[in-house]
């Protein structure tokens, strides 16, 4: 008898035990809803392009003499990148100059001695011109008292005649030469010409030597020396060395997020841990209709030393600072799209509550709507996750 009562009494002890495991409230992690102030981001890929490229060309042919400029290599303002050969040029020059001095020549001559000489044959013809007419004058008077024959009035008013056309030619001359006049112009055109040509061939001795513009960074070069460059002909491309913009295309559906003056922080695909500061300050007025992409322009105030024309870069937008944001990890999400939800630790049992869900960053993920600072989101498990409704002790987690 007392065999059986000790049976019956372990027989209920463990029945009880199994009701206490099965009855106690089942321990979940839970991690709390944070707050933090936020800046909201927005990165998009962009590349590195200098803020000038120049194609180096000659106006004019001529053969190379020196290449002094590698690719590749970054020359200061003012450094000698190609010189042409300048024997010809030089030879040119000296004829242009000698063509100057023969039409200066020419002018004086025409401003001076024959303008005087000009002007007294002028004179001359007026005077004899002067005579004849009183010459014509007088065997007219004669001849009106028949002391004077027919004949001899003839000659006398064709030598009026002839010392008339003479004072015109002389006149002609004398204008033309002065001045203003034909003969005049044309010598001093003919100078003004050959001063021209001998600018331009000092002007092309001088472009004989290529010099680099500005501090700069030789992308390619296709000449060597000894080729013959033609007009035009790109012998070499140079970008700025120091000044660059990084050029992005901004997706159409974001282009209310950008805007002037907004800050923003770059890495590169090949130096990713190292960050440096551009400013938006160009917003393209077109949109890529092929692409469905706005052209945003950014200025770097300190160029990194490492950065390389048409290097990708990633940009990190500032888009807007969000005070107090609430975060949860996201581990704790349940559902998609509109029936995202997480599961809240409420009085000792579990409480499902839909939530809006904004963006994740950094394994969190930012809760526009449904919780509050504090509460105890529940992070499910793999197996057996916790029941809606069921009670639960928490076990707070640390790292949330």
């Amino acid at each position: 008898m007392k065999k059986k009562i000790v049976v019956a009494i372990v027989a209920l002890a463990v029945i009880g035990g199994i009701w206490y495991l099965a009855s106690r409230p089942a321990t979940v992690a839970v991690c709390r809803v944070e707050t933090k102030d936020l800046n909201r981001r927005l990165v998009v890929m962009g590349r590195v392009t200098p803020q000038a490229t120049i194609n180096v060309a000659t106006t004019f042919p001529g053969r190379v003499k020196e290449v002094t400029a590698q690719e590749n290599e970054t020359v200061a303002k003012g450094s000698l990148l190609i010189a042409l050969d300048e024997k010809e040029l030089q030879a040119n020059l000296k004829v242009a100059e000698a063509a100057v001095m023969q039409a200066r020549a020419n002018l004086e001559k025409i401003g001076g001695t024959e303008a005087r000489v000009a002007e007294e044959s002028l004179n001359d013809a007026k005077n004899k011109l002067s005579d004849a007419q009183k010459n014509f004058e007088r065997d007219k008077q004669l001849f009106d008292k028949q002391a004077l024959s027919q004949s001899e009035l003839q000659r006398s008013e064709l030598a009026v005649k002839t010392a008339k056309s003479q004072f015109d030619i002389a006149a002609t001359r004398e204008r033309s030469i002065a001045k203003g006049g034909n003969d005049y112009n044309l010598a001093k055109a003919s100078l003004e010409q050959a001063m021209a040509s001998r600018d331009l061939a000092r002007q092309r001795l001088v472009d004989a030597r290529i010099y680099a513009s500005f501090d700069a960074t030789v992308l390619s070069r296709t000449v060597e020396p000894g080729a013959v460059a033609q007009p035009g002909q790109t012998l070499m491309v140079i970008a700025a060395a120091k000044e660059c913009y990084l050029a992005a295309d901004v997706e159409e559906r974001n282009l209310g997020m950008v805007f002037e003056g907004q800050h923003a922080l770059v890495s590169t695909e090949s130096f990713p841990d190292r960050r440096f500061d551009a400013t938006v300050y160009q917003i393209a007025r077109t949109v890529d209709p092929q692409r469905g992409t706005v052209r945003v322009k950014l200025s770097v105030a300190e160029k990194p030393d490492y950065l390389r024309a048409d290097m990708t870069v990633s940009i990190d937008l500032d888009v807007e600072k969000i005070a107090s944001a609430l975060l949860v990890p996201a581990a704790a999400i349940v559902g998609e799209g509109k029936e995202q939800a997480v599961l809240v630790l409420h009085d000792g049992r579990v409480e499902k509550r839909p939530v809006i869900a904004a963006e994740k960053e950094n394994g969190k993920v930012r809760i526009v709507e449904g919780v509050n600072p504090g509460d105890l989101v529940v992070i499910p498990g793999d197996k057996n996750p916790p029941v809606e409704g069921t009670k639960a002790t928490p076990a707070e987690q640390g790292g949330c």
